[in-house]
């Protein structure tokens, strides 16, 4: 059920929501199979630890015709197993498609990358040497697994860039910091831990470090520097939690980056206190620049997205506990608008329950791009919002909500679309066939509906006629 109306320059666009009772996060991509073609996928992380591997249905065009092609069903590939989750308490943080496999990250710091290449074999037969997903064990899918952990717990897992070649993932949790990770020498030193207590040894060696990290602190003395990540003591000189809930990149102008260097981009980390971190690593380890978003002691930053909307400054969008949803300027981090939210008369809101997943939805229409914002919130609706446009002097227009969809499950928690889909609607050509059809009904004209509403009286004193009677 849909409440406003969709502009018609927006496409059909295919939204998958997830129900948070038992899928934790979605990602939509294309990974190359074992004949080097691209096979659309969509990987749903569930909360009983399993990650499931579903091939998208088709949305190509037919050639001839140019309509589109009739839709197919979405088919389960396979599934992968973190046997190192615990099942209720930890939950997924984080999921990337690469082109070659699929990386997932948990509450409790357990990374896992598989690459489903191998596994995919397009229309080739499966023979001893290869194995396709769905005949895989989950000892054979743990086996071709590289899997590390890190200290935890975690609240959220970002990549750069947001690509299907990722180079850095970076994470932070409420008691850990900010740290980045290159992928390269990551999956080089973990490469395809196969002992049967791989998984005890890493939470081990990651409580190892965590230990000497913290004699190293209680050792260094005041004039020891900040690690990337660290925040200095308050005037108590007791350490300050991160409070780490989200992390965003902002895209950079900059040439891409190689995987042994420091990318040259700007990492935005929301707190529980409502504060954004700005933080520049290939120029300084500690922060940047602190900005206050959300009111003092009212709400902790849950979500946080990053799009160009209709300008040539990237946008923040951000969301919090407190039902807000802001647009903040990423350069300078002024608040640029508020969609309106909680109010006194919850007919008056756009926004009644806390935002927990955010979509950007850029469009090719014919009178130019423009970007959408898709938001799922807790109160059980998916709601299709436009980003606002700039009015001079600094200014920008609201943005407002043009739709809102009633999902009908507790909390919609993870939201993605398929990309292929995401291009100009058109008009369609009215069915010659239907023409006679229309021809030959009868036509309502002036004279009938007043000769219509002159006889209703009357036929209502003859039905309390016959009901007396």
């Amino acid at each position: 059920m849909a409440n406003g109306s969709v502009p018609d320059d927006v496409p059909d666009v295919q939204v998958f929501v997830g129900d948070s009772t038992a899928c934790q996060a979605m990602e939509f991509g294309s990974v190359i199979d074992a004949n080097e073609n691209q096979v659309p996928i969509i990987a749903m992380a569930r909360k009983n630890g399993h990650v499931d591997i579903i091939e998208a249905p088709s949305s190509d065009l037919h050639q001839e015709s140019g309509k589109p092609a009739p839709s197919q069903n979405a088919k389960l590939l396979g599934s992968i197993y973190e046997n190192r989750m615990r099942v209720g308490v930890e939950r997924w943080v984080n999921l990337k498609i690469t082109q070659r496999g699929v990386l997932s990250c948990t509450s409790g710091g357990f990374f896992r990358y598989v690459e489903l290449a191998q596994f995919l074999l397009g229309h080739a037969k499966e023979n001893k040497e290869s194995i396709s997903l769905s005949s895989a064990t989950e000892e054979q899918l743990d086996e071709a697994a590289y899997k590390w952990v890190v200290p935890g717990p975690l609240h959220h897992v970002a990549f750069y860039p947001d690509t299907d070649s990722p180079t850095h993932f970076a994470y932070g949790g409420e008691q850990v910091p900010l740290s980045l990770w290159s992928i390269k020498k990551t999956l080089a030193q973990y490469n395809k831990i196969a002992a049967t207590d791989a998984g005890q040894e890493d939470q081990d060696g990651a409580q190892l470090v965590a230990e000497k990290k913290r004699s190293a602190a209680s050792k260094g003395g005041k004039h020891r520097e900040l690690l990337f990540g660290e925040l200095p003591n308050d005037a108590l000189s007791l350490q300050r939690h991160p409070l780490i809930r989200s992390i965003a990149f902002v895209p950079s102008n900059t040439p891409a980056v190689t995987n042994d260097s420091i990318p040259e981009t700007t990492v935005i980390v929301g707190t529980k206190d409502g504060v954004l971190r700005v933080y520049e690593p290939a120029k300084k380890q500690k922060h940047v620049h602190e900005w206050q978003v959300t009111p003092k002691n009212q709400g902790a930053i849950r979500i946080m997205i990053v799009s160009h909307g209709d300008s040539q400054t990237p946008l923040l969008f951000v969301g919090d506990t407190a039902r807000n949803l802001y647009a903040v300027n990423t350069s300078t981090g002024r608040t640029l608008y508020q969609y309106k939210g909680k109010s006194r008369r919850l007919l008056t809101a756009d926004i009644t329950g806390t935002v927990s997943s955010l979509l950007p939805l850029r469009i090719h229409a014919a009178q130019g791009d423009k970007t959408l914002l898709l938001g799922a919130s807790l109160d059980r609706l998916v709601r299709l919002f436009d980003t606002g446009v700039p009015c001079g002097n600094g200014q920008w227009r609201r943005g407002k909500t043009l739709a809102s969809y009633f999902t009908g499950v507790d909390s919609a928690m993870a939201l993605v679309t398929d990309g292929r889909r995401i291009e100009q609607r058109e008009t369609p050509e009215p069915d010659a066939d239907d023409d006679g059809v229309w021809a030959e009904m009868p036509v309502v004209d002036d004279d009938d509906r007043n000769t219509s509403e002159e006889e209703a009286p009357q036929i209502k004193r003859t039905k309390r006629a016959r009901a007396n009677s």
